[in-house]
């Protein structure tokens, strides 16, 4: 004789009362490996004393990619290089450098100008460096219980999903059932462009001894004081999926993905003691004899 079952009255077993070991959580595996890779096309100008003229331009074209960052993070225990195989945390796709220096024409010199007019005009040099780097990837994970997503018990270390977006820059909605990794790679924070630039100015003393003479130095440090933000806002939400009865009518609510009010909007800027931070201006003198 076959007996119905109500699954009203006889609802399924917590996660936790079928765990084989009794009084334990999530035991974790520790292992010493991983996978990491680095593939980049490297170019270099160099244009040396061409008219009073040194110039060098350095531009590297990159891709980093593993399946873990950092030594203390988690993987996915049976498949990493299927779930955590990605771009790696310090991975920015695009790094230039331009460095130069020039000495200045001299308007009287070539002009036939005074002598006293070459020391306004004259025996200037400008030099400098100049840094442009795209940001660095971002994970935004989705702190949903795991096994209301992906099936695991109790909340997992690895996040059951993370943030992704797709080519038209939309969120992904998750697929419930496995685990999903986002998009870190089109998940950027703010890029750094620096302008390192410095003017001299050569005075030649009057005398016998030619090698006396005053140097006058303006250095700056990100000349036109660009903002370089560090980080930005890509908080967002994850809504599961869920029925609701009212007054006996019944009503679905999908799944979606719901960003944060100021997505993408700057959050910080770079260390004001390092590169990327506000302008900076010394002036000096040096005395040569």
């Amino acid at each position: 004789m076959k007996v119905p079952i109500s699954v009203g009255r006889y609802p399924p077993y917590p996660a936790n009362y079928l765990a084989p070991y009794w009084g334990y959580g999530e035991i974790p595996y520790t292992k010493f490996d991983g996978t990491a890779n680095y593939n980049g096309l490297q170019a270099s100008l160099q244009r040396r004393f061409s008219k009073g003229l040194t110039l060098g331009a350095v531009y590297t074209w990159s891709k980093s990619m593993t399946t873990q960052s950092n030594d203390s993070s988690y993987v996915d225990l049976f498949n990493p290089r299927l779930y955590n195989y990605q771009v790696d945390s310090w991975d920015r796709r695009n790094v230039a450098a331009v460095n130069y220096v020039y000495d200045l024409p001299g308007v009287a010199r070539h002009l036939g100008g005074s002598r006293w007019l070459g020391y306004l005009t004259d025996n200037y040099q400008i030099s400098g460096v100049s840094n442009f780097m795209t940001g660095t990837p971002n994970w935004t994970p989705f702190w949903v219980p795991a096994n209301q997503h992906d099936g695991g018990r109790q909340y997992s270390e690895v996040a059951p999903a993370y943030l992704g977006l797709d080519g038209t820059g939309k969120p992904v909605i998750p697929a419930i059932g496995h685990p999903y990794e986002g998009t870190p790679d089109r998940i950027r924070s703010g890029g750094m462009q620096t302008w390192d630039v410095s003017l001299f100015k050569n005075i030649l003393l009057p005398g016998e001894q030619h090698n006396r003479s005053i140097q006058l130095r303006c250095e700056t440090y990100n000349l036109f004081n660009h903002s370089n933000f560090g980080s930005k806002d890509f908080g967002a939400a994850l809504n599961l999926p869920e029925y609701n009865v009212v007054n006996g009518v019944c009503t679905y609510t999908p799944e979606s993905v719901v960003p944060d009010s100021g997505y993408a909007q700057p959050t910080g800027v770079y260390s004001q003691l390092g590169p990327g931070g506000p302008r900076v201006i010394q002036l000096g003198t040096r005395l040569s004899f």
